[in-house]
């Protein structure tokens, strides 16, 4: 089965997504910082939208409405854990990226389906990284 055609854009709409259950700004803003450090290098970017969660996931659940919308072609987290600790959730969420030809990128597991020919789901961090979650 062929992955999806990813959206050819020359300007990418980049969500940056944050999460820190400890409730920390200075964790949050940390993460944040690595994902534009990770950004700086992509010439094709267009804007950047920041969502950010401590406890509660209403960022998260504004990002998956948004990319629903076509409005974000690009995700950026410092870790996968900050989209979801739990393995079925995880995997949902990164089905919905795939579905809508969202690129993903993950500063620690060193994860960037914008590199490849292949979807976040074929990728050998991310599937080492979903194995630590299991």
């Amino acid at each position: 089965m062929e992955p999806p055609k990813r959206k050819q854009v020359k300007h990418a709409a980049i969500a940056i997504y944050a999460r820190d259950t400890s409730e920390s700004q200075e964790k949050l803003d940390k993460q944040i910082e690595q994902c534009k450090k990770r950004l700086n290098s992509q010439s094709n970017v267009e804007s950047v939208s920041i969502y950010t969660d401590f406890r509660e996931k209403d960022g998260l659940k504004q990002l998956l409405d948004d990319i629903q919308y076509g409005q974000i072609d690009h995700v950026v987290v410092y870790s996968l854990d900050r989209l979801s600790r739990n393995f079925s959730d995880l995997y949902n969420i990164c089905k919905l990226f795939v579905d809508n030809g969202i690129l993903f990128s993950s500063v620690k597991e060193e994860i960037d389906s914008s590199d490849y020919n292949h979807t976040i789901t074929e990728h050998q961090n991310f599937l080492q990284a979903i194995s630590n979650l299991a």
